[in-house]
């Protein structure tokens, strides 16, 4: 682990920006998911669901770059005043984060590559098919994913609400130190 500079009070630059890409992404995909959920299938839900997936591999790959660099560079301190239980609150809700936002795009590769249907990263390339073909498994993963993203709007609640409650309740630090320096 980086422990070169322990007094930094926010987060550094490709953290920061790690942070905001995948939010970025991740709200696309939310969108995007919801839309195909409640409409008929059609060739522009067909489209829509080829951008959700493309968005989900982009996560997926956000999120190991991600995790490999906050195991490699350490987090600044949580402010010293903070209580036990909102310090442990943290790190459950942002390793629960870490663990949805990596095996959410897993079921829904799974769910569509079980069925024998081909995945592009925005049409650029395939991606390859590396499951066996089996109607058990996608029913499986795609159970998986629908039941994900309610754990991922839970955690999206938490996470957000806890920013913004530090922010304009307790008036710290909390949130200024994942904003992009001005």
């Amino acid at each position: 682990m980086n422990t070169a500079d322990t007094s930094a009070t926010r987060y550094g630059g490709v953290a920061v920006a790690l942070h905001w890409i995948i939010a970025a992404c991740l709200s696309v995909s939310v969108i995007l998911g919801l839309i195909i959920g409640n409409v008929e299938e059609s060739e522009s839900t067909e489209r829509a669901l080829a951008i959700h997936k493309s968005f989900g591999l982009a996560i997926f790959a956000l999120m190991l770059v991600r995790l490999a660099w906050r195991l490699t560079h350490r987090a600044p301190p949580l402010p010293a005043r903070m209580p036990a239980y909102q310090r442990i609150g943290a790190a459950l809700t942002h390793g629960l984060l870490y663990f949805t936002l990596l095996a959410m795009p897993i079921a829904g590769y799974v769910a569509v590559a079980a069925r024998g249907r081909e995945t592009q990263f925005f049409g650029m390339f395939d991606v390859p098919q590396l499951t066996p073909l089996s109607r058990m498994l996608s029913q499986n993963a795609t159970t998986v994913h629908v039941y994900g993203q309610y754990l991922i709007y839970a955690l999206l609640i938490a996470h957000i609400g806890a920013a913004l409650y530090h922010h304009i309740a307790l008036k710290d630090d909390v949130l200024a130190r994942m904003l992009p320096r001005r």
